[in-house]
């Protein structure tokens, strides 16, 4: 895949123009449920007049900078894209987020709302409301998670996201599947095998917990609190000279976790 380069205003089509004089920077996403391969201009996306889509160039840009944390930039160049289409669901969607990261929430339930309105099928839309309602109505998050689900079974955010809230609230069996499932769609990372490993603990599948543990390790060898719950794990199997084994590994790492070894 070509290194991210920036695309200057000579190398655009005759009549595209980028906004405020600024660059398209190429943009290669990190996460798994990123919409674009690569950043850039979508030379085939065409107005009847032969030129392309002019909005397309500031939402590219504010979803460059949503994945970078630019919430500021982010904002802008949403503003900026949606100036030239005032109906584009997806860049009100993008601009909720961006306005949520910077605390601005009642900016960013508005433009969900507005988004909402322009397509109630919109998932990463009730996912952002999701998101939006998870500090102070998590009744109304947990329903704005599954209407995300129901129609995009596969948007691993919301598979993630709806199983830490359900984590939170010590609904350990359907977190594990809702974290599960996160995981099978690529979000692999040692904090969701151990959150996996723990729901699992928690509802009596041990196995299947131990077998958790080992992926979060396997990604991250210092992961402390891994090896802690592997070793509960194991002691609540009867395998007394491994969990010794993994005990003393957390101890090594972190030291509030040595009260647990024996003998210390």
């Amino acid at each position: 895949m070509p290194t991210p380069k920036e695309l200057k205003a000579r190398d655009l089509p005759s009549g595209m123009t980028l906004p405020n004089g600024r660059h398209l920077r190429q943009y290669i996403p990190e996460t798994p449920d990123a919409p674009f391969e690569r950043i850039g201009v979508d030379f085939n996306v065409i107005l009847p007049n032969g030129q392309p889509q002019q909005y397309i160039v500031p939402f590219m840009l504010g979803e460059a900078a949503l994945r970078q944390k630019l919430w500021d930039r982010a904002a802008s160049d949403l503003q900026d894209c949606l100036r030239l289409n005032p109906n584009f669901d997806q860049a009100m969607t993008s601009l909720a987020r961006a306005l949520y990261q910077k605390g601005d929430v009642p900016s960013a339930r508005d433009w969900v709302d507005k988004a909402l309105n322009l397509n109630p099928q919109n998932y990463r839309a009730w996912y952002e409301l999701a998101l939006i309602n998870t500090g102070t109505d998590k009744p109304a998050a947990i329903a704005a998670f599954e209407k995300s689900i129901s129609i995009q079974p596969n948007f691993a955010m919301s598979r993630r996201d709806f199983g830490l809230l359900l984590f939170h609230q010590e609904n350990y069996q359907d977190a594990a599947k809702q974290l599960a499932k996160a995981i099978d769609l690529g979000m692999k990372t040692p904090v969701l095998y151990n959150r996996l490993g723990i729901a699992y603990s928690r509802t009596e599948r041990l196995d299947s917990a131990v077998a958790s543990y080992k992926e979060a390790l396997k990604l991250d060898p210092k992961l402390a609190e891994g090896h802690l719950n592997l070793a509960y794990a194991y002691q609540r199997l009867g395998r007394t000279e491994t969990a010794k084994k993994e005990y003393n590994r957390a101890c090594e790492l972190e030291q509030k976790y040595c009260k647990f070894v024996s003998g210390k």
